[in-house]
């Protein structure tokens, strides 16, 4: 099978290629495009599954976009969009971004392994796409924040987890300056959780494909 969508190509922005699922993605999923304005934050999740790349599920998924195992960026919905669900109470501001895989917690705690399966680490490839994707984000809105999922529910406590906040979101903070809330570090939703301190030291290991 072949993956659908328009394909995007490989640029200092999209460093393992791109693919545009905006036309098969689920319109019901928009609520109205924002002014780029609005766009102040970023959140990161991870997707707790794996599958095959060729998926036409993916094109289901509640996020903007998806960085798969291999690096390619999956659009699925215009990033100035509203999403009527992704990220909860942060999704009138933000881009939601999940990252391919059922990653473990700080205690070393997968979610359903049975179901889903163990991911041992993100590979290379997603948390370089990662960060030039979070790059990129940052000079087409005015992104402020870099949120975890976590900080917007606390069912979600693992979300985007320990791998992808160490490797991703703190260096998104330091290399471009962002916070992870209007107060700094500790800040959370009414409803979310902290990002805890061990998130911040974890230790990065990546996974080869």
């Amino acid at each position: 099978m072949t993956m659908p969508g328009v394909v995007i190509p490989t640029s200092p922005d999209f460093l393992y290629g791109a693919r545009d699922l905006t036309a098969l993605s689920p319109a019901s999923l928009r609520r109205r495009m924002r002014e780029r304005s609005e766009v102040t934050s970023l959140v990161w999740h991870q997707t707790s599954f794996e599958r095959r790349a060729d998926s036409p599920r993916w094109a289901l998924v509640a996020a903007h976009a998806v960085v798969l195992r291999s690096g390619e960026v999956l659009l699925l919905h215009p990033l100035a969009s509203r999403l009527r669900r992704a990220a909860d109470g942060a999704n009138s501001h933000c881009v939601s971004i999940e990252l391919e895989g059922n990653l473990p917690s700080d205690r070393g705690r997968w979610y359903a392994p049975e179901k889903f399966g163990r991911t041992l680490a993100p590979t290379p490839e997603q948390v370089e796409s990662a960060l030039a994707l979070g790059g990129y984000l940052a000079r087409e809105f005015p992104i402020k924040y870099v949120h975890a999922h976590r900080q917007w529910s606390a069912s979600r406590g693992n979300c985007p987890g320990p791998q992808i906040w160490a490797s991703v979101g703190e260096v998104l903070k330091r290399e471009l300056g962002l916070t992870e809330g209007p107060t700094g570090r500790g800040w959370a939703s009414p409803v979310g959780t902290p990002i805890p301190d061990s998130w911040r030291t974890a230790t990065i290991t990546t996974e080869n494909t």
